[in-house]
């Protein structure tokens, strides 16, 4: 049973926007060429990082669970080398975007329920997701748990 979920950070277009006006705010109180460059690279770096961060894409299917950004950053992890696979909740302060974790990584685009994978190597991959229940049993079917 394939599966494929794209999530959407409600936040998204909010956060590029307040970057605009932040960076337009300091431009008019300090309108220097020593401060405006690094400040206009700041917003973009800044800017890129919500767009990425904004939208996780998760599929499961031929023996491999798949998570993306707007195509970079990307995670495949084979379902061979997953030892155990749960449906969590994170903590508030955990964050959205791409975030180390304990033995680990995760990517969280909104919200606080994810699906965490324990690969046999011990590390953890961390996905969150609007529909844990279904990306677990998407997960547990393609590893032949289920």
């Amino acid at each position: 049973m394939p599966y494929a979920h794209t999530q959407t950070s409600p936040a998204m277009p909010v956060g590029p926007a307040l970057v605009l006006v932040g960076l337009a705010t300091t431009i008019a109180v300090i309108p220097r060429a020593v401060v405006v460059v690094p400040t206009i690279g700041f917003a973009i770096v800044l800017s890129v990082i919500f767009i990425v961060a904004g939208r996780l894409t998760v599929t499961v299917g031929d023996g491999q669970v798949r998570a993306a950004g707007w195509g970079l950053p990307r995670w495949t992890i084979r379902t061979d080398t997953i030892a155990a696979a749960r449906q969590v909740r994170n903590r508030w302060y955990h964050g959205w975007g791409i975030r180390l974790i304990p033995r680990g990584v995760m990517f969280n685009t909104w919200g606080l329920d994810a699906v965490e994978l324990e690969l046999r190597s011990g590390r953890r991959f961390r996905i969150g997701t609007d529909e844990p229940a279904a990306l677990l049993d998407a997960v547990e079917a393609e590893a032949g748990r289920a």
